[in-house]
Order: structure tokens, then C-alpha cells, then sequence
């Protein structure tokens, strides 16, 4: 993880500024908040996705999403590209995992 990094997100997607990452012994972030340190493994570096995202995403064309997000599009093409991240996107945040 990069040093440099400005802003963590929680898990329910709260942005927080960063003042400092340390490690002593452990990872260490200080926020210019007022919560003072917390353990780096509870903080992610983007944005989680949400319900609301997944909405707006699905109303992008396929190029305009695949490019947003990096992604390839394969042999089947933009279409079978975004439909397939939605389809996965929706099942994370239904908590539904593929079987088999």
C-alpha cells in the first residue's frame, strides 16, 4: 500500500482524510478527525460499491462502463463484458456466492 494514501473509506463507505500511516509493529493510520488511530485492515482504499453505484452503473453503455471501471472486454464484447461485472457486483452485495 502506498504511503502517500489521502483518503480511506469504511466499510460502510464513510470517507476519512489521512494525517499519517505508520507501522510499529502494526499498521497505524491517524485521521485529521477526531477518532484518532486506527488498525489499517479496517479501511479499504476505494470506495466500496453500494446498491445506489450498481444503479447508476447500469444505466451507463457498455464502453462508457467497462472503460470506467478497467475492464477488458473479452471475445463476446462490451455487452457480455458489463453484464457479466453487474452480475457479479449484484451477487457480492446480496451476499449470494456462485455454487459449483
Amino acid at each position: 500500500m502506498p504511503l502517500l494514501v489521502k483518503k480511506l473509506y469504511t466499510s460502510d463507505g464513510e470517507a476519512l482524510d489521512v494525517e499519517l500511516i505508520g507501522f510499529d509493529g502494526r499498521w497505524v493510520v491517524k485521521f485529521k478527525n477526531r477518532n484518532g488511530l486506527f488498525n489499517l485492515s479496517w479501511f479499504y482504499l476505494s470506495e466500496p460499491d453500494s446498491w445506489e453505484r450498481l444503479e447508476e452503473d447500469v444505466r451507463k453503455t457498455p464502453r462508457e462502463y467497462i472503460e470506467g471501471r478497467g475492464i477488458t472486454a473479452g471475445r463476446d464484447g462490451l455487452v457480455a463484458a458489463m453484464t457479466g461485472d453487474l452480475v457479479r457486483r449484484a451477487k457480492a452485495l446480496a451476499d449470494v456466492c456462485d455454487e459449483g
